[in-house]
């Protein structure tokens, strides 16, 4: 496993911020090492066989259900570049309809604006963009303003590639946000995909993997939020 782990801390880059809300103004940002996602994808993609690592992933999906039952949470998703996977893959296990609301596929920048009130000046800012930390927060938020049972909201948007913007291929934004009675805590997360570029529009393997990555990726964090919550 050290080995392994080695290996990826140079490849899968994952940082990550707490940001406090109260009343509506944010306060605060913490920066936190990603090395528990290190652990849980070295852990991964360390399996011999492919029975290995679905067995992992299932363990994990039932401890984001567990997490969620445990905290009495229900969890609702904004999903961009997972185009729903992370949704499908929770709802394989078993009793999860009793915590997750469900999730909205937020794939292009209209719909973003459409479906979930992003404004297009800040989507179409050179700066700020469809892709990056402060959309995935919007996300996360206004998601969750639209789902009164839902205590517990993530979302995820990515460039997984063909095309992405220079310094962007297979960049990926994480967030989630809890909702409280007094106060929201927020952590979003950026990650750097481990696998190779995408190289065409028929390269189906390497989307497909970097797909599934960024889906772990954000179960990683939910499953984070919902063991060690920092509020």
């Amino acid at each position: 496993m050290g080995r392994i782990v080695g290996k990826l801390l140079d490849r899968f880059e994952a940082k990550s911020w707490y940001v406090g809300s109260v009343n509506g103004t944010r306060s605060g940002f913490w920066l936190r090492g990603g090395f528990d996602l290190f652990l849980a994808h070295a852990a991964r993609m360390g399996g011999e066989m492919a029975g290995d690592r679905i067995n992992l992933l299932y363990s994990m999906l039932t401890r984001v259900r567990d997490g969620l039952r445990d905290r009495g949470d229900r969890l609702v998703l904004a999903e961009s570049c997972t185009a729903g996977l992370v949704a499908a893959q929770l709802g394989q296990i078993p009793g999860i309809s009793d915590f997750l609301c469900g999730s909205m596929v937020v794939y292009r920048t209209s719909t973003k604006t459409a479906w979930l009130g992003i404004s297009s000046e800040v989507l179409e800012d050179p700066v700020i963009g469809p892709v990056g930390a402060t959309v995935t927060l919007y996300l996360a938020e206004a998601i969750l303003a639209k789902t009164p049972e839902a205590t517990l909201a993530a979302a995820i948007t990515g460039h997984l590639g063909p095309g992405a913007p220079d310094g962007m291929d297979g960049q990926v934004y994480c967030a989630v946000v809890r909702r409280g009675f007094r106060s929201e805590i927020c952590e979003v997360q950026s990650v750097k995909l481990p696998s190779g570029p995408v190289i065409n529009q028929d390269d189906f393997a390497n989307r497909h993997a970097r797909q599934k990555e960024a889906a772990y990726a954000l179960l990683s964090l939910i499953e984070s939020r919902v063991k060690n919550p920092a509020d």
